[in-house]
């Protein structure tokens, strides 16, 4: 792969397919889904996260990760905090 020929975010992105398949682990894509475009989740720059941005960015990983774990008892009365964020975005 050209890297030169690449956006510099994109650059990033090949990288980290690449190591996700080089050692066979799933890939969190979009890290701040959920956040980027929410000026409230922002901070002023526009680029980084607030706090509860990384709440939001944090709740979504946990969920993807625990995709991969063994079944658990799921119900709202179980749920933890990043669940429970997650079923309002």
């Amino acid at each position: 792969i050209d890297f030169n020929r690449l956006q510099p975010g994109d650059r990033f992105k090949v990288i980290y397919e690449e190591l996700a398949a080089e050692y066979e682990v799933p890939l969190f894509e979009d890290i701040l889904g959920g956040v980027r475009g929410n000026p409230a989740l922002l901070q002023l720059d526009g680029l980084h996260p607030t706090r509860e941005g990384v709440k939001v960015m944090a709740a979504r990983m946990g969920l993807f990760i625990g995709a991969f774990l063994p079944e658990q008892d799921t119900d709202s009365e179980h749920r933890t905090d990043a669940e429970e964020l997650c079923v309002h975005l």
